[in-house]
């Protein structure tokens, strides 16, 4: 039985791909079978295309460390070959690297056949041939090494030269996927680069869905449906045996977030002794194919819709990852993603705490189908962790009616001023000045980490040994170099987005406005989807948060427990047993006839501007706002609109006779 030859066939990019390297090494491997009365196998397909044999990629993830994970299992018999066309295709690390894979499959009892050498590697190998070995691979890593260091070395120049202005473009280094080198180096405004109009179509679709409020699997969705085929490498050079078969998130978020369709280019440039890198920012290099202010206005749609995260993409403290659900056949719940549980939160405006925090209100559908087939809509907001089973909130379970909810926000932000929703000009200069302030603070601190990375650098070179300490030292400021600029970039871009903001503020508003309005009336449910998911989005880009008291400010029986608990403490020998008793006594009476009072659900909108608003309606008549009043954390901040008189009445069970409290009601008998 003739011992099984399996070929290896390597080459490190998508280039070659596209010439002779992979035909030529198989014919080679087959020859080379043939005359050693091998049986050639070819059905592990062990074709590394496009991969590193310089920094092991091949070992690490290529097909060679999965024959080499089957070696291990046996799956390989023994006196089998692998049949290589030279050490190049194996690998082109150092030899102290290379070497450790090598022998290891050689005393596993595999052969490794050599074609252009004709020598076969075994374990019976001498010394000699081990030597030279060594120097085989030697030479390949010199090799590589040296040209690697050449590419760098032009990288850089390149790179030098395209600050200097003494060149247009970078070849295909970093060309986006919409654009082509032009070929008489003038292309678009003298860019040098020309635009692929057919790809730039495909993007101002995708950022026409987010600024919709569209989700990544939606437009992915919707690529498919028009048959719009995904891209393979930058169309600086053509590829297209390395295409994607279909469309990823990963390809969406890349595309929306580029500054590169604004014509930036953003340039990773190590100083002259290569040690230090930093980052530049080229205006204008690209052929812009949007507005800023549009690219802005994208950026904030994006935003939006991820309420887990703050401006610069970290989870929020406390925040419970949530996707965007599922929204109905209507989209139900404008306030997906953005009502919490006031009670939840630390600190909160009715100063009733319950165990867990920062919870969603989530949307809870109790119809009633009674017989004959009529339905009794009950839909309400509840608070997520009162449906989890074994979840220590006892006292916040009560349904907030969404209709209710709903009602009383569209009458409280039709009066709500442009001003309050996103600041006026004090706010936004003073803004301004704190990220300017913000910016300078990063940019010492970027130079500062530069001068400790270098100093910590020199450090290592003189110390005898490897010092634990120095290199978490070293870490950590490289780390810092790595991300301050990212945070300089975002503050840029938020310094930006506040200008933007000012000047869309009120055209935004009365978009929503209007929006709401067309609520009226509106029969289609398609039509209605598509207005609700229009007003959701925008109200994402207007509001942090709304916070949900749907039990209004009451007392829990533990809360009372702990107030008397702190009474004793504080009037611990100030205080007769006597006095302490009548005074518990006022207490709890006092407590009790607040809690036979009916309990009035409140909310409180907290806008970008860093605003907020209370609002109270009618129990009986959402559209009636009994409290509407600016809020922070000290509490009322201007005169309240309170009418306590139709609070009163209600408390006396008095109705209305059309169920219209606004305006001078009229009282039934």
């Amino acid at each position: 039985m003739k011992p099984k030859a399996y070929p290896y066939f390597r080459f490190s990019t998508q280039i070659q791909e596209m010439g002779d390297s992979e035909r030529r090494q198989q014919d080679k491997a087959k020859k080379f079978a043939c005359e050693h009365g091998l049986d050639y196998d070819d059905s592990l397909k062990l074709h590394d295309r496009a991969v590193s044999g310089f920094k092991g990629l091949n070992f690490e993830t290529g097909k060679l460390s999965y024959f080499m994970k089957l070696v291990d299992e046996g799956s390989i018999e023994q006196g089998s070959y692998l049949i290589i066309e030279n050490f190049d295709r194996f690998s082109r690390m150092e030899p102290r690297k290379a070497l450790s894979p090598f022998l290891t499959l050689v005393d596993k009892g595999i052969k490794i056949a050599v074609i252009d050498n004709n020598e076969i590697h075994s374990d019976q190998s001498g010394f000699v041939q081990l030597m030279a070995t060594i120097l085989y691979m030697e030479r390949a890593h010199d090799e590589s090494r040296s040209k690697s260091k050449k590419v760098t070395a032009a990288k850089q120049n390149a790179k030098e030269q395209l600050l200097s202005g003494n060149r247009k473009t970078l070849w295909k280094w970093g060309t986006p996927k919409w654009l082509d080198i032009a070929n008489d180096n003038e292309g678009v405004d003298g860019t040098g680069y020309k635009i692929n109009h057919e790809r730039t179509k495909t993007i101002k679709k995708i950022l026409e869905w987010v600024i919709e409020g569209r989700g990544t699997g939606y437009i992915i969705d919707k690529l498919k449906e028009q048959n719009i085929q995904p891209w393979g490498s930058s169309s600086g050079i053509k590829l297209d045996k390395k295409k994607p078969k279909q469309w990823y998130n990963s390809q969406i978020t890349r595309i929306v977030n580029n500054r590169a369709l604004i014509g930036e280019r953003e340039l990773l440039v190590k100083d002259s002794d290569g040690k230090n890198k930093r980052i530049e920012i080229i205006p204008n290099h690209f052929p812009a194919i949007v507005s800023e202010e549009y690219f802005e206005k994208v950026q904030a749609a994006r935003r939006s819709r991820d309420l887990n995260r703050d401006k610069n993409g970290k989870l929020k403290a406390g925040a419970i990852m949530r996707g965007g659900g599922r929204k109905g056949r209507t989209f139900t719940n404008l306030f997906q993603k953005l009502a919490v549980c006031g009670y939840s939160i630390e600190g909160n405006v009715s100063k009733h705490k319950c165990p867990d925090n920062n919870r969603f209100m989530v949307y809870a559908n109790k119809d009633r189908k009674f017989s004959g087939g009529k339905v009794h809509k009950l839909r309400y907001l509840q608070c997520s962790a009162s449906r989890e089973s074994g979840s220590q909130c006892k006292d916040c379970r009560k349904l907030y009616r969404y209709e209710d909810m709903e009602t009383a926000f569209f009458t409280h932000i039709k009066d709500v001023s442009v001003a309050t929703i996103f600041g006026d000009d004090k706010q936004d200069k003073s803004k301004a000045q704190e990220i300017n302030t913000k910016i300078e603070e990063l940019k010492i601190q970027l130079l500062d980490a530069e001068r400790q990375v270098e100093k910590f650098e020199r450090a290592m070179e003189e110390y005898d040994g490897i010092s634990t300490t120095l290199l978490k030292q070293l870490k950590k400021y490289e780390t810092k170099l790595e991300n301050i600029p990212n945070e300089i970039k975002n503050l840029y871009s938020e310094r930006k987005l506040l200008k933007a903001r000012k000047e869309q503020g009120k055209e935004i508003h009365h978009t929503l406005i209007d929006l709401i309005g067309a609520l009226n009336g509106c029969e289609n449910d398609t039509q209605l989807y598509e207005l609700r998911l229009k007003i959701s989005n925008i109200l994402k880009s207007l509001i942090d948060r709304i916070e949900v008291y749907n039990r209004g400010n009451f007392s829990s029986d533990s809360a009372t427990e702990q107030k008397l608990k702190n009474l004793r403490e504080s009037a611990g020998g100030h205080l007769s047993d006597e006095e302490l008793i009548e005074m518990e006594s006022a207490i709890r009476k006092s407590i009790k006839q607040q809690a036979s009072k009916p309990e009035i659900p409140y909310f409180v909108v907290r806008y970008v501007s860093g605003e907020s608003r209370l609002v109270m309606h009618h129990p009986e008549d959402p559209r009636s706002l009994v409290m509407n009043v600016k809020w922070d954390n000290e509490g009322l901040t201007e005169a309240p609109f309170y009418d306590s008189t139709m609070l009163k009445l209600y408390e006396r069970g008095i109705k209305s006779k059309d169920g219209d409290w606004r305006n001078g009601t009229t009282l039934s008998d």
